[in-house]
């Protein structure tokens, strides 16, 4: 669905107390100039400009842009000079710190909620299998013998909200979102909720997972054990609702389409156990070693 909202850019004449106002439909990439009386829109406003007074732009980084007149291809600068502040002057061919605009919504402030995933069209991808945690037991003795192997690895999960705008504008919004997470292969919504998410901000959180895995180890035998887990990419789109307080204290409710959260995780986590004999002058150093300790 596409969105109705435009990239507005306004400056004044102050003799007249007109205002060119540069709109951008998000689905296209040319502005067009429109011309508006100060507190109402002029019949001007619904003819189309010339080249001279349209504009295309170059993305300087997700935050700032550079306007590119279409009559002369110059970069749009400030400019005050007789009679005139704060114009738009297509005078420079890079884009100079002057020439730098910040695209910002007229929104007070902004509320992002009813996120739903379709997971039915998510996707796993780049899958590995890993020995995360590796710890060994021997039993020099003649008989079976019971150990408590203790193992410990980082679980790392990374996360990724990204919505179909590429411009940050400035609006900052209240999200909290359930994660999905890879479960056996398959995207799951999980039980747990992330906070203060930032568009397009990878969020990478570790923690330490300690376990204990109880083996039987044959006489004269090493045991080596293993924590193997499979950590995997997924992507999922993703709709949502948005509600906005503009400035005048107006209320505007809309859902929002295009959204994909990519997120990595481990799942199918398995212990693995391999069977050593030891040597017998080994065995007989280590049990030397341990009287004389």
């Amino acid at each position: 669905m596409e969105q109705a909202q435009e990239v507005k850019l306004i400056h004044c004449n102050s003799e007249d107390q007109l205002a060119d106002i540069l709109t951008k439909a998000l689905s296209v990439t040319r502005f067009e100039c429109l011309r508006k009386k100060l507190g109402q829109v002029s019949r001007l406003a619904r003819q189309v400009c010339t080249e001279s007074v349209s504009f295309s732009y170059s993305t300087n980084n997700n935050k700032t842009i550079g306007l590119i007149n279409l009559g002369n291809n110059a970069f749009c600068k400030s400019l005050t000079t007789e009679g005139k502040y704060d114009c738009l002057n297509a005078a420079t061919y890079s884009l100079t710190k002057e020439a730098r605009l910040i695209v910002e919504e007229p929104v007070l402030t902004r509320e992002i909620y009813g996120v739903k995933y379709h997971l039915g069209n998510s996707r796993v991808y780049d899958e590995i299998v890993l020995i995360v945690a590796k710890n060994s037991a021997s039993n020099f003795s003649n008989e079976p013998a019971t150990f408590d192997v203790k193992l410990s690895y980082t679980d790392i999960k990374t996360t990724n909200w990204q919505n179909s705008f590429s411009l940050k504008l400035g609006t900052t919004a209240t999200m909290d979102f359930k994660i999905p997470l890879i479960f056996e292969g398959k995207v799951e919504v999980s039980g747990e909720v992330q906070t203060g998410i930032e568009w397009g901000e990878t969020t990478t959180t570790t923690t330490v997972v300690e376990v204990v895995y109880k083996v039987t180890v044959p006489p004269m035998t090493k045991v080596i054990v293993c924590v193997i887990a499979t950590k995997g990419i997924c992507d999922v789109p993703f709709t949502y609702m948005q509600r906005d307080t503009l400035y005048d204290g107006t209320s505007v409710t809309n859902e929002i389409e295009g959204g994909t959260y990519t997120g990595s995780n481990y799942y199918s986590t398995n212990f693995d156990t391999k069977e050593e004999a030891l040597e017998l002058g080994r065995a007989i150093y280590a049990k030397f070693h341990w009287l004389i300790c």
